[in-house]
């Protein structure tokens, strides 16, 4: 599984979304977590990482870049265990 995936949550498709490593997830660190739904919910709403994108993850986690940077080493060493 790992050897597909580049980041804990993976998008296919237009609107569907599939967290293949929740499992792993459960290890993770609340906010990341919090980071992972809130990424989807908010491409959800607008389709694409434009400004907007990012401007609506930063009113609900203004954190949101320490966030996915702990989140991004989280997974490398998850994934490479």
């Amino acid at each position: 599984m790992a050897d597909n995936m580049s980041q804990l949550g993976c998008q296919y498709g237009e609107d569907e979304f599939q967290y293949e490593v929740i499992y792993l997830l459960i290890k993770a660190f609340r906010d990341c977590i919090d980071h992972v739904i809130l990424h989807g919910l908010c491409y959800l709403q607008e389709h694409n990482h434009s400004p907007q994108y990012y401007q609506s993850l930063t009113q609900y986690q203004p954190e949101w870049k320490l966030v996915k940077s702990r989140l991004d080493n989280l997974s490398d060493i998850l994934l490479n265990q």
